[in-house]
């Protein structure tokens, strides 16, 4: 069964550990939650001290053996994308595919515009009908309603109907915020699949508070200092704030 599905709201916490000592102590911190929303686990690739697919292996494991009962989203977030891999289009794609072939994952972060050929990776992929992907594009600057609607529209056409499109978005006024969240209730309407958006930055906060009301189906909240992008909530304030 996929695990995310339209009308859904959760919460999303991301591990952000560079080694096994700060991964057990996150994972010490995630054990110890309760939440209002169900959780979404996030491991981002891109903050381990080194790229090693048999080190990443034995963090997978550990995960997977203390948070057994959390959806777990792999992520390798790209530079160009705010994350901290400097990969180009060649080596994004190929770590891409031998994470998908040889970690245990639900769901996957998939960044279209930083892969070889987007539209042939799905094939490559070694990805069950159950597994969800997650299309993502995140945009460092202020955009418009326009400009996001588009951006949506494009990640839609790369995802299969269980699949997620997700847009973030840098936000610098309450207009750009406004913009963000009319877009995802536009394409609430228009597409299949469930989508998640979140304005970047401290203004862009109110559109991880409301983006149920406007269909987006996952906010994600911090669990340590700073989170994993700029404008997260804390995690137990945001399970307070959304509906």
């Amino acid at each position: 069964m996929v695990v995310i599905k339209r009308g859904d709201s959760w919460l999303g916490v991301s591990i952000t550990a560079a080694d096994v000592n700060e991964l057990h102590q996150q994972l010490s911190m995630l054990q110890s939650l309760k939440l209002r929303h169900h959780l979404l686990i996030e491991w981002r690739l891109d903050y381990w001290q080194q790229l090693d697919i048999e080190l990443l292996r034995i963090a997978n494991q550990l995960i997977r053996q203390q948070l057994p009962y959390y959806p777990l989203l792999l992520t390798l977030r790209t530079v160009v994308e705010g994350g901290r891999c400097q990969l180009n289009a060649t080596e994004y794609t190929e770590w891409l595919l031998m994470i998908s072939h040889n970690l245990d994952w639900d769901l996957l972060d998939v960044m279209p515009l930083q892969l070889l050929d987007p539209s042939a990776f799905s094939k490559q992929l070694d990805c069950a009908e159950q597994q969800q992907l997650i299309y993502s594009y995140h945009h460092l600057k202020p955009s418009n309603f326009a400009e996001n609607c588009a951006w949506l529209k494009q990640l839609a056409q790369y995802a299969r109907p269980q699949d997620l499109i997700k847009l973030a978005v840098q936000t610098e006024s309450l207009q750009n915020s406004l913009d963000l969240l009319n877009a995802t209730l536009w394409l609430d309407y228009h597409s299949k699949q469930p989508l998640i958006t979140m304005g970047m930055g401290q203004i862009g906060q109110i559109t991880r508070q409301l983006g149920p009301i406007f269909g987006s189906v996952l906010s994600f909240g911090s669990l340590v200092s700073g989170g994993s992008a700029p404008g997260q909530l804390p995690l137990l304030q945001l399970d307070q704030l959304v509906n």
